[in-house]
């Protein structure tokens, strides 16, 4: 059941990005609601498995430059997070070759290759499956079982829009400039 809801909340963040003017329940013009702050818009639903695991490989990035091990409480600590939520995905991350671990007690973590070349789709997929379709808003009984709803085409163009704008955002944009 999990999926599903998963992917219905994705297809309403979807709609909501590329549907501003129209406010998500309300269906009233967004000019005659109060404004959302300037992110709201902009922001992707995922897992918070995929939020945490963003979060964390922000943080390495912001930390790469000093050439030193991150623990999961500093982690933790920085970005707000639980610390067990933060070693469960650090843990995972550095299965799938984005974060590299050392054990011990000066042990930590740091990035396994440059923040240049870490993409957030790179930490999404870790943690979710972006490939999986688009739930119809309709419900599970409508497309694929007779014609298509009126926004196929639409959801399955937007949702690529999306791979392929976190495909494009790399992580060194969280290292500091260089002085």
């Amino acid at each position: 059941m999990k999926p599903v809801r998963r992917n219905i909340r994705h297809a309403r963040t979807l709609i909501r990005c590329a549907y501003p003017a129209i406010r998500p329940r309300t269906g009233i013009p967004a000019s005659t609601q109060t404004p959302n702050p300037p992110h709201a818009s902009a922001v992707f639903s995922y897992s918070k498995l995929a939020q945490a695991g963003i979060a964390a490989v922000s943080y390495l990035a912001a930390v790469a430059p000093e050439a030193r091990l991150a623990g999961s409480a500093e982690i933790a600590e920085a970005r707000e997070l639980s610390r067990q939520l933060v070693a469960k995905v650090l843990t995972l991350l550095s299965r799938a070759g984005i974060v590299a671990g050392t054990p011990g007690p000066t042990g930590g973590y740091r990035l396994a290759r440059s923040a240049g070349q870490i993409t957030l789709l790179d930490v999404v997929k870790v943690f979710e499956d972006p490939d999986e379709r688009v739930m119809c808003p309709f419900g599970p009984n409508w497309c694929g079982h007779g014609p298509q709803c009126p926004l196929h085409d639409s959801l399955l163009e937007m949702h690529q829009q999306v791979l392929d704008r976190l495909a494009g955002e790399s992580f060194a944009q969280f290292e500091p400039p260089a002085r």
